[in-house]
């Protein structure tokens, strides 16, 4: 299988194997190794100050999270086992309705042991003047890795693409 091949199947089925980002509805907008960007589309009951069309900022945790795991296992190549050790979220302005969220994950140094990312949360908002991506957060973290192959795993992002073996 071609690296091209393998980013695109590991992009698909990561978000179609990991209930967490089933139930958000976790997109892949593009992956290269080590940099990705993810997208969650706007759902209403995301809101956690529906008044002030505010979202909560748990669901910048959680595509932070994932979009870093995603560009952690793009530049490793896969299966490994990862686990997250740290990851510090800096909010710098509030996630409004109705925009998606965007998230931007780039691997930015790798060892055997540990890969640190950097994600910045963003959303894009249109106006008179066009479009701008907003950021609404900034992300460091550090991943461990095991070493260990977690078996099925690319099996289940195949079923999961639709694609075969």
């Amino acid at each position: 299988m071609s690296q091209a091949e393998f980013l695109r199947r590991l992009g698909d089925g990561f978000n179609e194997v990991i209930p967490h980002n089933v139930d958000i509805g976790m997109k892949t907008e593009s992956i290269v190794a080590g940099d990705v960007t993810v997208r969650l589309p706007y759902q209403e009951h995301w809101l956690a100050d529906p008044q002030h069309g505010l979202i909560h900022t748990g669901l910048l945790t959680s595509i932070a999270d994932s979009a870093s795991g995603l560009a952690v296992f793009s530049a490793i190549g896969g299966g490994e086992r990862i686990a997250t050790l740290d990851l510090r979220l800096d909010y710098l302005r509030a996630a409004l309705a109705p925009h998606d969220l965007y998230c931007r994950a780039q691997v930015i140094r790798q060892t055997r042991r540990i890969v640190f990312v950097t994600a910045h949360v963003f959303q894009r908002i249109s106006s008179q003047a066009g479009e701008n991506d907003v950021r609404v957060a900034i992300a460091q973290g550090s991943f461990m890795r095991t070493g260990k192959r977690k078996a099925g795993w690319e099996k289940k992002a195949t079923q999961a693409s639709g694609a075969s073996a």
